[in-house]
């Protein structure tokens, strides 16, 4: 489906997509703003950014876009990266389960923000709400590396697609949270976090 701007995607498409490219250069409503209003409404839409000028880039992280694509781009080049970006969205459904309170809950792993050891337990903070897990963090570790998920602290486990900054300390997501960075695992972080960003 397209859209010959920002308000005709506004005023007639009603259901989240999976997968939404924008140009950054729209008429009237840019495609900075646009991509603001469909993660009001979804957090699963992949976004992939079409721009002559990476001087937007740091915007486009901050709603979250999965690709930048610099102009002009091939046909080929664009259906390698639709293919890539299905991939990702079929990795991105995959769940886990974990308990609330005395329920059993599915949870999406690319909705999870960062988890944290508490006592004998570990909490699974997520986009809406929070889930606890009898099993270690180590586990946790193993079972999500594949996901980008990077370890801040021998307490910590971060998703790196909602990391907004990194600090000496602290790594600051997009949802407001600070997650503790030790000292010892400041490097591979900061490392793991600057591969994550060039790979988008």
């Amino acid at each position: 489906i397209t859209f010959e701007s920002a308000e005709s995607f506004i005023q007639y498409s009603s259901e989240p997509y999976h997968l939404v490219f924008l140009d950054i250069g729209l008429p009237g409503l840019d495609g900075i703003h646009l991509a603001k209003k469909i993660r009001e409404a979804s957090t699963q839409t992949q976004i992939a950014f079409l721009t002559a000028h990476e001087k937007y880039w740091p915007e486009g992280y901050k709603v979250l876009a999965s690709r930048f694509l610099l102009k002009p781009i091939t046909s080929m080049k664009l259906y390698e990266e639709i293919e890539s970006l299905m991939n990702d969205l079929n990795k991105r459904n995959q769940y886990v389960l974990v308990s609330k309170e005395k329920d059993l809950a599915k949870v999406i792993i690319d909705e999870i923000l960062y988890l944290e050891i508490s006592g004998r337990k570990v909490l699974i903070h997520t986009v809406d709400g929070i889930y606890n897990s009898s099993d270690s963090l180590r586990y946790w570790v193993q079972k999500l590396s594949s996901y980008y998920f990077v370890q801040t602290h021998s307490s910590y486990l971060v998703n790196l697609k909602y990391v907004k900054l990194v600090e000496r300390d602290c790594a600051i997501l997009t949802t407001g949270h600070q997650v503790y960075i030790s000292l010892r695992k400041y490097k591979h972080f900061k490392e793991s976090f600057i591969r994550y960003v060039s790979q988008i």
